[in-house]
């Protein structure tokens, strides 16, 4: 398998207004799954694109192992492709449509009926042989597109939104599949998509592209718990950002007012930088707060108007009024009932844990 590095990468297309990439660098490591994460039409097909050799960027390179690729054509670049519309041959069998770019690499008859069996029974297909993909349903026709594209063993494994086109059932069990095969394989593979939870649950490593550059990566759980970027933070959906103003900061212990939540001053644990008097954003994720009795008090505890209960499935989602704002917190099954007759009387006391609340400068 094989490395792919991004190096400072700029694109722009013609007649556009703005370049679609700027300055964009990413490694992709050897044997893991990246997910390249970011709204739509903000430039992740276009990196997709590059790395295939569709585009040319028109400064920066790209490299497979550590040599500048620039020169190669799409074809000798040894990539498997699965676009988003599947671009299957509809008037050919799925064997032939497998068999296809084997076919175009000269493989010998014996191997690629070998090599068919051991793919389409990777991916679940066999049996499937002389079917036309108008007798596939949208799951088959995406198994037989990633097959297809595994067929040639490659070396690098790109997926353009493979999942976008099908129901919410069937992409859960498709995603599924996509990460166990990937392991399976141990290909090299960039998953790009808009849908953080495909991202968050298919990736060794995350990289969020926002304004024509990464943003933030790393593993998936470190840039879902930790945006470093109040952009990041409304990016992923972080549902309780707060303003607040340092009132101390001493070492890595700062304390913010929140006027919105009854000017509580809710103590923080973060190492950045901040100043006392500074304007402030605080964040917290809904499974971080801990709801209690309404009788408990204490750091970083606010007393609550239970506003709204929304049972999910699996946990309660529940919206808290405190002088004049809102925050939303998620609590399983088993502590909403410890604290069943708080929330029926509608005040609860809600715990904000220091650790778990990240400040980021207002002006972002």
């Amino acid at each position: 398998m094989v490395e792919i590095e991004l190096k400072e990468i700029h694109f722009t297309y013609p007649r556009a207004d703005e370049p679609t990439l700027r300055g964009f660098s990413l490694r992709l490591r050897e044997g893991k799954l990246t997910s390249l994460l970011g709204p739509s039409g903000e430039g992740k097909t276009t990196v997709l694109k590059i790395i295939a050799g569709f585009l040319k960027p028109h400064r920066g390179m790209v490299l497979f192992d550590g040599e500048d690729v620039s020169g190669l054509p799409p074809e000798e670049r040894g990539l498997g492709i699965v676009f988003q519309n599947y671009a299957l041959f509809p008037h050919m069998t799925v064997y032939d449509n497998v068999a296809f770019g084997l076919r175009m690499r000269g493989w010998p008859r014996s191997k690629i009926g070998k090599r068919l069996s051991e793919v389409l029974k990777l991916v679940g297909l066999e049996g499937y042989e002389r079917r036309l993909p108008r007798e596939l349903s949208g799951g088959e026709q995406q198994r037989l597109a990633l097959a297809r594209a595994l067929a040639p063993r490659p070396q690098v494994l790109l997926l353009d939104e493979p999942l976008s086109a099908l129901d919410a059932a069937l992409r859960g069990e498709l995603r599924r599949e996509i990460r166990r095969i990937q392991r399976e394989i141990g290909v090299t593979t960039l998953y790009i998509t808009h849908d953080q939870s495909e991202a968050l649950y298919l990736s060794d490593h995350v990289a969020i592209l926002l304004g024509g550059r990464v943003v933030q990566e790393g593993p998936p759980e470190e840039v879902y718990l930790r945006p470093l970027s109040l952009q990041v933070a409304r990016f992923l959906e972080m549902e309780n950002l707060l303003d607040g103003k340092v009132v101390s900061a001493r070492g890595d212990q700062v304390e913010v007012e929140v006027p919105a939540l009854s000017h509580i001053k809710l103590k923080v644990s973060t190492k950045k930088n901040i100043e006392g008097g500074a304007e402030v954003v605080v964040g917290i994720r809904p499974f971080h707060i801990e709801l209690l009795g309404e009788e408990d008090c204490g750091k970083n505890i606010l007393s609550a108007e239970v506003k709204e209960i929304e049972f999910t499935g699996k946990d309660y989602l529940i919206t808290l009024r405190a002088g004049s704002g809102t925050i939303k917190a998620r609590t399983t099954p088993v502590q909403y009932d410890r604290i069943r007759k708080s929330i029926e009387k509608g005040r609860v006391a809600a715990h904000l844990p220091e650790d778990k609340l990240i400040l980021y400068p207002a002006e972002e």
